[in-house]
């Protein structure tokens, strides 16, 4: 989603998904992977402010991704439905 924001779009939203992969015969390489398919909608943002504002919700500190056991952490804020 951040790379739709990044784009100049908002409003960003899955509208369908399916594993469109089933029962075909790779099917097994998608299921692996997670692969879905998906519909999604998002709008052209109106005005700078707008842009800057969603822009603003995706920013982050950039961390090295691990804990003091050096595997590797969940960060929900990097991670949104």
């Amino acid at each position: 989603m951040a790379t739709v924001v990044a784009a100049g779009f908002v409003d960003f939203e899955i509208t369908w998904r399916k594993d469109v992969f089933g029962g075909a015969p790779q099917a097994g390489s998608a299921e692996n992977f997670g692969t879905l398919g998906i519909n999604f909608r998002a709008r052209k943002t109106t005005d700078e402010e707008e842009l800057a504002a969603a822009l603003a919700a995706w920013s982050c500190e950039i961390s090295n991704g691990t804990g003091e056991d050096g595997e590797r952490e969940y960060d929900p804020h990097l991670y949104r439905p």
